[in-house]
């Protein structure tokens, strides 16, 4: 069958991607040698890459261009390269024309290169022995392959009037692994696929590829010989049947593997997630990404979500059919649209190069009426750079933006654009309210939180991005917008259905969960979402505008920003009916201001309100475990069944007290510290084991190292405190933490050794005791042996945290706490004042 060169709608002139970097080194990596971030990297993804990713067969599907005409030029492109494709690897001599009708209009030049890619392909489909013998083998197929589909895709469209969103999909031109230009980590990659503008020249790919402008992730492996018997092309049929990204099946209605897979693909797998975080790190506006996994000559293709990765089966490139479902694939990535690519529609960055204003962001956040009803209008932000960039695989992908309303005043930002997934109710019943709604129950009462010096952030805009769906529909941007209602609904939660059940300490009755990366999120489904997680894309714009935790430029400022942040989670809790439920340092900022004197005061400001919930809400428990890894409280790091109440929080805030103490409190402070830590034995840096990644320790190991380090005043100092600096006299090379020191060391009385509260509520590890539980039959006869003795009594097992928990230790404790960290403040504004005035 012959096919003509395809045509479509005009349209104008493509025009480059671009974006801007914004690096840096986060607090996950606080402490730790280049060595144990490396290795922290390769536990997290490893650890998680087997839990999260499934084969679906119709991910090929979620491919296709949105615009009809477009699908229809994509679909007869890739027959029409498939073709031809066929004709050169079975007859070396076939010219691009079959019988009766000519198959593509191209010069003798591209023919030739045409014949020459293809015959450098028939070592790889012929899967010949001496073909294929390491890695760096694939790695010159992989890439004929890439560039035989382009170099067809421009002859096939040279007489069409391009789309501006066209682009080429080009490999690296190298012959071994390389390591992005931009990149954070010291790594290499097999190969990529970068996006570059259509009217670029093809030659033999991308010399630095970056991963700012990367597509996906390519890695290889050698030949991997799946489990099943067959290899037929899967993403072709209509099975329904999960399987495994290892090649097994699972029972209907489970999607992942609860065993790590043993192969070379998981391998692959473990690699792919972790260089995948890198392009979320590098492009701001990316909301998912596709990756291609090469084992042999069976290649696979894979969509990253926000809470797993759907794969391909098999493509056999020694089959036709397998080479035209990829060759389908980079056709359709060629002419799709930036949002099947994985593009937030409503971000857009600009270089700035006509209108001399510099590179920036157009941010489009929907619009709110006078009543705080979301509007189909938008708001335009402009905005340089992210304060703060998605730094996980998996999970929310949150950034914010310090951004203004006005243009001309993009240098002067006075507005904070938050963009992330979030998680939306699905089905019927009682539905969680969303961050948004929290900030406008906060607006609301927002003179009340005036009247009392609480600071609290103010929405302006916010609601869900919009986006056109494939029948042309103006929708929510959903994960079902993405993945389309037939998948999201067909396959089950990866965390709620098949992750086995836990071999540590933590509560039987918990899901576990893979040890998570530091910022990683652990915001799984509730037990009552047994579908894929529903999530929407959402922005929204919120003043003032602050800066983060580490602006503080010293203790005593730090004392007063935490202070305001425990005033403010206070009202929140009793006012508004919010309990936070996760404290970290990302989510406590810093602001200034004039005072009436003119003097200028720093405050704090508690912010993102995801995971906030009204503790009364019963179908809210603590199994969701949400938080930060190394602030997350013991009894929810233990899935205590009981619900989290704001002394969790509270713990969560002395944490991160802790954590900035020990890392410096700001950048200056943290250079001056990571050369201390340099020079001495991290493994003495206790507080490290609370990340969880050195040692690929679960999180009910994590609450057993807190326990063991808050198990007495002495412990505390001895693992944590004495590792404030407090130089000597004659010293001033280390900053001086001692205030900080002091304040921990009162919270940590309050919160494990309060003398107010009764004494099944001090300490931090459990304690058992025999008590009577049968009465003797005859008082006077005395029990003597120690067997009947024993079977005379129950052991009963106390746990400190928990019976906290309870009034009226926990009223006493709350207000403790409060005490204290005002009545530190009032001391560091005094002595911050005092240095003002000399």
């Amino acid at each position: 069958m012959t096919i003509a060169p395809p045509s479509g709608p005009s349209d104008t002139t493509p025009t480059p991607i671009t974006a801007r970097v914004l690096s840096g080194e986060n607090l996950a990596s606080a402490g730790a040698k280049e060595s144990e971030r490396n290795s922290k990297s390769k536990l997290e993804s490893s650890s998680v890459a087997h839990k999260k990713i499934i084969v679906v067969p119709e991910v090929l599907s979620l491919a296709l261009p949105l615009d009809k005409d477009t699908r229809g030029i994509a679909t007869s492109s890739a027959e029409s390269i498939s073709q031809l494709l066929q004709a050169l690897l079975s007859s070396p001599e076939q010219g691009a024309a079959a019988p009766g009708q000519p198959l593509l209009q191209i010069s003798d030049d591209v023919l030739h290169r045409l014949r020459s890619l293809a015959q450098g392909l028939r070592p790889w489909v012929d899967c010949k022995a001496a073909a294929v013998r390491q890695e760096k083998d694939l790695y010159p197929y992989f890439r004929k392959l890439v560039l035989f589909v382009m170099e067809c895709l421009k002859a096939l469209l040279l007489s069409t009037t391009i789309r501006d969103h066209y682009r080429l999909i080009l490999p690296y031109s190298g012959v071994g692994d390389f390591k992005p230009k931009d990149s954070l980590e010291n790594f290499k990659l097999d190969q990529a696929l970068s996006i570059r503008p259509w009217c670029d020249v093809i030659g033999d790919g991308v010399d630095e590829p970056c991963y700012i402008d990367m597509l996906a992730v390519v890695e290889m492996k050698v030949d991997d010989t799946p489990k099943t018997s067959s290899r037929t092309n899967s993403s072709r049929t209509s099975s329904r049947t999960s399987s495994r990204a290892d090649g097994g099946t699972f029972p209907a209605g489970l999607s992942a593997s609860g065993v790590p897979p043993k192969s070379n693909i998981g391998a692959a797998h473990g690699q792919l997630v972790r260089y995948t975080r890198q392009i979320y790190e590098h492009q701001h506006s990316r909301f998912y990404s596709w990756g291609v996994t090469s084992c042999g000559s069976l290649v696979r293709v894979y969509l990253f979500g926000p809470d797993c990765a759907m794969s391909t089966a098999d493509l056999d490139m020694r089959t036709s059919a397998g080479r035209k479902d990829f060759v389908s694939w980079l056709a359709n990535m060629c002419l799709c649209e930036d949002r099947v690519r994985g593009f937030i529609p409503s971000m857009k960055h600009v270089d700035g190069t006509t209108g001399g204003k510099g590179a920036y962001w157009e941010l489009h956040v929907p619009m709110l009426d006078s009543h705080g009803a979301e509007t189909d209008k938008t708001r335009v932000y402009y905005s340089r750079d992210p304060s703060f960039v998605a730094s996980s695989t998996f999970g929310r992908h949150t950034r914010g933006f310090p951004a203004s309303a006005s243009l001309a005043n993009i240098d002067d930002p006075d507005v904070f654009v938050k963009v992330a997934w979030q998680y939306a109710d699905r089905g019927p019943g009682p539905t969680r309210k969303t961050e948004i709604q929290h900030l406008l129950d906060i607006r609301h009462k927002s003179a009340s939180a005036a009247h009392h010096g609480v600071n609290v952030p103010i929405i302006v805009d916010g609601g869900t991005v919009k986006a056109v769906d494939r029948d042309g529909c103006r929708v929510c941007l959903t994960s079902d917008t993405v993945y389309g209602k037939d998948i999201a609904t067909r396959y089950a939660a990866v965390d709620d259905l098949s992750i086995p059940a836990s071999k540590d300490n933590s509560s039987s009755s918990v899901r576990s969960r893979p040890p998570p990366s530091f910022n990683l999120h652990l915001d799984a489904p509730t037990k009552e979402q047994k579908l894929l997680s529903l999530r929407k894309v959402n922005m929204l714009a919120t003043t003032p505008l602050c800066q983060p935790l580490s602006s503080v430029q010293t203790p005593d400022e730090l004392i007063v920003v935490l202070a305001d942040a425990t005033r403010a989670h206070n009202w929140l809790l009793t006012e508004c009916g919010l309990l936070h439920r996760d404290i970290s340092s990302n989510n406590i900022l810093v602001g200034r201001r004039n005072t009436d004197g003119g003097d200028s005061e720093v405050y704090g400001l508690l912010i993102d309100f995801d995971y906030a919930i009204n503790p009364s809400d019963s179908r809210l428990s603590r199994p969701e475990r949400t938080g930060t890894l190394p602030f997350m409280s013991i009894l929810t790091l233990e899935a205590h069944p009981g619900q989290q109440t704001e002394l969790d929080d509270f713990e969560s805030l002395f944490y991160v007290l802790c954590f900035q103490a020990t890392f410096g409190i700001n950048k200056k402070d943290s250079a001056v510290l990571k050369l201390a830590h340099e020079m001495m034995d991290l493994s003495l840096l206790k507080i490290r084991d609370w990340q969880g990644w050195q040692e690929g320790k679960t999180m009910a190991g994590i609450a057993s190292d807190k326990r063991s380090h808050m198990s007495s005043i002495e412990a505390f100092e001895s693992n944590i405190a004495n590792h404030f600096p407090i130089p000597d006299l004659d010293d001033s090379s280390l900053p001086n933490y001692f205030d900080l020191q002091l304040l921990a060391s009162e919270l940590y009385g309050v919160l494990f050794e309060n003398p107010d509260v009764d004494k099944r509520c001090r300490g931090a590890y459990k304690t058992s005791k025999r008590v009577p539980h049968t009465q003797v039959s005859d008082p006077t006869k005395e029990i003597k042996s120690l067997k009947a003795r024993l079977s005379s009594m129950t052991l009963v097992t106390v746990d400190p945290m928990a019976e906290r928990t309870k009034d009226p230790a926990k009223k006493t404790l709350v207000s403790s706490f409060i005490e204290v960290i005002e009545r530190s403040a009032f001391l560091a504004k005094g002595r911050i004042a005092a240095l003002s005035n000399s």
